[in-house]
């Protein structure tokens, strides 16, 4: 799902530049390469949907590959536990797996890229754990979205985050022809908001509304313009 939350602006973008867009998600499955386990996940069947669908996109040669995962999520939840499909390796703390989350990204990112395809990699968009826009009186959330909206600093957002930064500090070390997306500044102003004046952002803690999505598109069409001029490919 947020993958499936950047579907909107990625379209408007694409078609801006000329391009077809095709979007392909599964819900509570990480795209990156390696067995997730946990209270809510099901890692045969994840693992079976990343496979196919890399495998599906070296055969189809699309220009641009664009990967998104609530990251934070599975780093952080106690529940979670990593392994390594090739080396057969467990991580059950936080940083170890961040560390082989960065090398199931990279593995992904690799393949892709040998096979001359160009990969964004989007960063998860800033996040609350305890707020739904849903759990708002709809009066209020018609005539005073302000009221119901709540905002965190850049400093929260930072800290939540702290693994997902490391393990994309690891990407960009082991595959510096990764391209990384960060929508943070766009969504943040300087405070991070659920809404934007009358306009929500987002629908909940995890995604972002349609409308709060569309903001993006201009972004998404600046970096999809940067990576096909660029030689990193």
């Amino acid at each position: 799902s947020n993958a499936g939350h950047f579907t909107e602006p990625l379209q408007r973008a694409a078609k801006k530049l000329s391009f077809t867009f095709t979007v392909t998600t599964s819900s509570q499955c990480a795209f990156v390469d390696l067995l997730v386990a946990g209270p809510s996940a099901v890692p045969k069947r994840c693992k079976a949907y990343v496979d196919a669908t890399v495998q599906d996109l070296v055969a189809q040669h699309p220009t641009v590959v664009v990967i998104a995962t609530s990251t934070p999520s599975y780093l952080h939840d106690p529940g979670n536990t990593f392994r390594d499909p090739e080396s057969g390796a467990i991580a059950r703390t936080v940083a170890a797996r961040s560390a082989m989350w960065a090398q199931g990204t990279v593995r992904i990112a690799k393949r892709l890229e040998t096979g001359g395809i160009k990969v964004l990699l989007v960063r998860t968009i800033p996040q609350w754990t305890d707020w739904d826009a849903r759990g708002c009186a709809v009066a209020l959330a018609y005539y005073s979205p302000t009221s119901c909206g709540v905002t965190q600093s850049r400093s929260s957002v930072a800290s939540f985050r702290r693994a997902e930064s490391e393990a994309l500090s690891n990407v960009a070390r082991d595959s510096p022809a990764t391209f990384i997306g960060d929508f943070t500044d766009r969504l943040c102003t300087p405070t991070c908001a659920t809404n934007r004046g009358d306009l929500w952002l987002y629908q909940d803690g995890r995604h972002l509304s349609v409308a709060g999505s569309l903001t993006l598109a201009p972004t998404f069409r600046s970096l999809l313009e940067t990576m096909l001029v660029a030689g990193k490919a």
